[in-house]
């Protein structure tokens, strides 16, 4: 496959996946929203607790600081991991949707010659530049937002100097660890198309090539309905249907008036059509009920 074929069919496939534009762009907020809440936490606690370490004998204000840093890092834990589970489903949600919706372009570029490795990661890429994006938008916007946090903290328990710091384990469970939960998310959602014959991806059958369909998983189901209240929830645009213009006192093509002498002599008359109430010409020569 040449390099101008890859090119455009990475473009087809990113044109595709940018139609929904308000669904990614709730997918990158999700994503910058996770790591937001987890480095929010975490820029407060980690130089702080590895100054901590090096004091001798802790005061009172100390110790409960220590212990409050503790609650603080389960905390920034478990938002970490009910975010990732969160944005995880609308990310098979989405995936979900698009591999429905353009079943027949994924059926055009397998005929094209396209296999499903190459077709796959594409979509992984995507869901890890979307995720790696909004980790780092999370990442600055936690480190400028933990000041609030310390701040709150210098005033309950009267411990000076507190400052920002996060450790390299919890910089990559923060962006690394959201990344691979949505890239395997993305690998496992393309198991919707992968394995099945272009020709059935072009009809809109459901059904593998080489065997009969495999049930949809619940998880999946459940997508679908989820999809399907949101569809109803987002407005439409309603298509304007064409109306037939009444035909007022116009002839027919060719036709002329019984008063001027045609052919028709007296046999063109009115008769309203059997759907609607305009009225209209007619002349014996059209076909009639």
């Amino acid at each position: 496959m040449s390099m101008d074929a890859q090119r455009l069919a990475r473009r087809q496939l990113t044109a595709g996946l940018l139609r929904s534009r308000v669904f990614v762009a709730l997918l990158w907020v999700l994503c910058a929203l996770t790591s937001f809440m987890y480095f929010f936490v975490r820029f407060s606690i980690d130089g702080n607790r590895k100054a901590l370490l090096t004091v001798p004998e802790l005061s009172e204000g100390q110790r409960m600081l220590t212990v409050a840093m503790n609650s603080n890092s389960i905390l920034a834990r478990n938002f970490l991991l009910a975010l990732i589970l969160l944005t995880g489903f609308v990310f098979g949600m989405f995936f979900y949707r698009f591999f429905r919706r353009d079943r027949k372009t994924m059926g055009c570029l397998k005929a094209l010659g396209f296999r499903d490795r190459g077709l796959r990661r594409h979509f992984v890429g995507f869901a890890a530049l979307l995720s790696v994006t909004g980790a780092l938008v999370g990442l600055l916007a936690g480190y400028f937002g933990s000041g609030i946090l310390l701040a709150a903290n210098e005033r309950s328990y009267g411990v000076q100097g507190l400052v920002k710091g996060v450790s390299v384990p919890s910089l990559l469970a923060g962006i690394l660890g959201p990344c691979a939960v949505f890239c395997l998310v993305a690998f496992f959602s393309y198991r919707l198309v992968a394995g099945r014959e272009a020709g059935r991806l072009l009809s809109g059958s459901a059904a593998r090539g080489g065997g009969a369909g495999k049930a949809v998983s619940p998880m999946l189901a459940i997508a679908d309905r989820m999809v399907k209240v949101l569809q109803k929830a987002l407005p439409r645009q309603e298509k304007t249907r064409s109306r037939i213009k009444p035909n007022s006192g116009r002839l027919p093509p060719g036709g002329k008036s019984s008063r001027c002498g045609s052919p028709c002599a007296g046999r063109c008359r009115w008769f309203c059509c059997w759907r609607r109430s305009w009225a209209f010409p007619s002349c014996s020569s059209w076909p009639t009920r």
